[in-house]
């Protein structure tokens, strides 16, 4: 019996990421592509923006930021579609998208996705869970940049007493406020 397509491109996707945490990125990246184009075929999303997430990643590493940032565009919709907007998953994807235009130098574009991906996080998660508060903190790290001190201050009052409820106060990032 012949394994079918999809468990072949799952293979693929596996294979990428170990090559990738190799730093075999040219490798990975060849591997994604192939396993992108059958999941797409299959209409598997939840695997598609698996795939797109991990090739985001590896062209990030490989100062291929436009090639990331379509990725993660298209990720993005793709969620949007099929999960909704509030899905924790497409929140995640966002706050990496976020990641990727601060390297991009785009803070305009960047704050906008951190403040769409602090919305669904604020819904779906809450105020004490670490990714809503790692999320405020690169939001405020924008209007740092920008001398925007009173917001800064603002989102960094806002998270200070809820990273104390998500985090012990012998951890090294409470210790460290």
């Amino acid at each position: 019996k012949n394994p079918d397509l999809v468990s072949i491109a799952i293979l693929l996707l596996d294979l990428a990421k170990v090559h990738e945490m190799q730093n075999n990125c040219l490798v990975a990246s060849e591997y994604l592509v192939e396993a992108l184009r059958t999941f797409r075929l299959k209409r598997d999303h939840k695997n598609t923006t698996e795939t797109l997430d991990t090739l985001a990643r590896i062209k990030i590493r490989n100062h291929n930021f436009e090639a990331a940032k379509e990725c993660y565009e298209d990720c993005i919709n793709i969620k949007e579609e099929y999960y909704g907007e509030l899905d924790s998953s497409t929140a995640s994807t966002l706050h990496n998208f976020g990641c990727l235009l601060v390297q991009m130098n785009d803070s305009d574009g960047a704050l906008e996705i951190f403040e769409r991906t602090l919305r669904i996080r604020k819904k779906e998660l809450g105020l004490n869970e670490r990714n809503t508060l790692k999320t405020m903190q690169k939001i405020g790290e924008i209007y740092v940049e920008r001398r925007n001190h009173t917001a800064a201050l603002r989102c960094f009052q806002e998270a200070l007493p809820n990273l104390s409820k998500a985090y012990d106060s012998n951890h090294n990032e409470v210790a460290q406020c």
